[in-house]
């Protein structure tokens, strides 16, 4: 081997100095970024905190107000950014802008609806916020849109509202799925980028099948199958698509409803082997999600354990505002037309008619309600001689005041807002054979404890049989997570109380 010239030498020399100072140079980057990450995210604590504590006064302050409550916090953020600009990678410095100004710009977009919600007041966004709204356009057909976590939420925030301005002109009346329908419009005309347009459409269809499931999406699935140019993402939706539709074929469907169209599934669980001495109690489900959102699927698991235990298990689907377009009022109805059917194919199915049990998960709660307490407020051509009425219901969570104004929307179609307290728990207090249990978190902050003990003390005040139990510490989605556990046994040790 010849041996290397003083020039080469030193030219290697420098090279491996180069490689080295670049070797450190990005070790130190790295280690700085997670230095300045860290502190991002303590200041993002502080304003969670911050926004949390006084989210509804923030949002009701006029939009002068708000937008220099908001830039005020943005700019926490940008001098934090800007000072670390030296120390810092490239990419993260450029990220971080994209993701403050989402961030900010997310708190701006939703100040209308929300300041509606708190105040009652209707307005638009200033010239100034509209602006920056109209500005963020550029960078939804960027491939940076899709990586920034920020800008994501930025972005569904906008499709949300964009996709109601669709609904609100009536374009899908009648149709199911029409949230869907509304989404998938507005990412085909919104998104040029193949690459763009294929993610949030794959996000879209996976958020309906988990939070609506698969009824009556065929079509939109088949067009996504079929233009999708990402095999991830087509593998991710057929997936979850498949899981669906095995899910549904385990168990017996009916239909126990036709109404403006919609064909209304009672999803059965029977015993494979019925005891012909005995007559099983019934286990009916109402899932939550609001009036909006919701599915059947949410229950099959637990209706199936129920049914190995010898129980007949119902879980029932209802009409939806995200499906169907439709408001508390339809489901109220949908519930008692259900129990109604269920109670008068009782000998059919084999169980005892005069052993149903209503459970419901926060606005499924209000549904198993008011199926006990609401007298007058029935389907036109409901068989009125069959009882709607359960023996028992057990609630998790529920929804027992609707005219608090985090639920204003449910009235907001009527021209007399005190309509709303025909379907309101707490207006309609009554003495009932019907046994209850409650069971609510201590730290709900979407349905109020305060609600739930008005509830239980007026009902017990004038005799009625109900119980109430508080999970200590826990907010509103104690049926799942860590809470669960102690529902399941509280459940548990109730209905063993009852001897069904």
């Amino acid at each position: 081997m010849r041996a290397l010239t003083i020039p080469k030498l030193i030219i290697l020399l420098l090279l491996l100095a180069i490689v080295h100072s670049c070797k450190k140079e990005s070790s130190d980057y790295v280690l700085n970024d997670k230095a300045f990450l860290k502190e991002q995210f303590k200041l993002a604590k502080g304003v969670d905190e911050f926004l949390g504590k006084d989210f509804v006064k923030i949002y009701s302050l006029n939009q002068k107000e708000f937008t220099f409550k908001i830039d005020s916090l943005r700019r926490v953020y940008e001098n934090h950014r800007k000072s670390n600009k030296e120390i810092i990678s490239k990419k993260l410095y450029a990220s971080e802008k994209l993701g403050i100004q989402s961030l900010f710009d997310w708190f701006i977009l939703r100040y209308p609806s929300l300041h509606y919600n708190f105040t009652g007041e209707q307005l638009v966004l200033s010239i100034e916020n509209q602006l920056r709204i109209d500005n963020s356009l550029s960078e939804f057909n960027k491939l940076s849109s899709i990586q920034n976590q920020d800008f994501q939420r930025y972005l569904r925030a906008y499709i949300e509202l964009e996709s109601n301005e669709i609904l609100q002109k009536n374009e899908f009346l009648g149709l199911d799925n029409q949230k869907l329908r509304a989404n998938w419009k507005l990412i085909n005309n919104l998104f040029k980028n193949n690459t763009v347009k294929d993610y949030w459409r794959k996000e879209y269809l996976l958020k309906q099948i988990r939070d609506f499931g698969i009824e009556n999406i065929e079509s939109i699935y088949d067009e996504f199958v079929l233009s999708c140019e990402n095999s991830e993402y087509l593998n991710e939706v057929k997936e979850l698509y498949d899981n669906h539709k095995k899910g549904r074929e385990q168990h017996l469907i009916e239909i126990y409803k036709l109404v403006d169209g919609h064909q209304l599934e009672m999803h059965l669980f029977l015993p494979e082997k019925p005891d012909i001495k005995k007559e099983k109690p019934l286990l009916v489900h109402f899932h939550g999600g609001s009036w909006d959102y919701g599915k059947p699927d949410w229950f099959f698991t637990t209706a199936q354990d129920y049914k190995k235990e010898g129980w007949v298990v119902a879980a029932v689907e209802y009409r939806l505002k995200g499906r169907h377009g439709t408001y508390p009022f339809e489901a109220v109805k949908d519930a008692k037309s259900a129990l109604r059917w269920l109670r008068k194919n009782a000998q059919k199915y084999g169980f005892d008619a005069d052993k149903i049990v209503v459970t419901g998960n926060s606005s499924g709660g209000h549904l198993a309600m008011t199926s006990v307490l609401n007298k007058d407020w029935n389907e036109s051509n409901d068989d009125l001689s069959i009882s709607p009425v359960p023996n028992v219901v057990i609630i998790n969570g529920g929804v027992y005041d609707l005219t608090t104004r985090s639920n204003s929307w449910v009235s907001e179609k009527l021209d007399n807002k005190d309509e709303i307290k025909i379907i309101s728990p707490n207006h309609l207090v009554a003495k009932t054979s019907t046994k209850f249990l409650l069971i609510h978190g201590e730290n709900d902050r979407r349905c109020e404890l305060e609600a739930t003990q008005y509830f239980y003390d007026e009902m017990k005040k004038i005799g009625n049989d109900i119980e109430l139990h508080v999970v200590k510490g826990a907010n509103h989605f104690i049926w799942f997570g860590e809470n669960s556990r102690q529902v399941d046994r509280v459940t548990n040790e109730f209905l063993n109380k009852l001897r069904l």
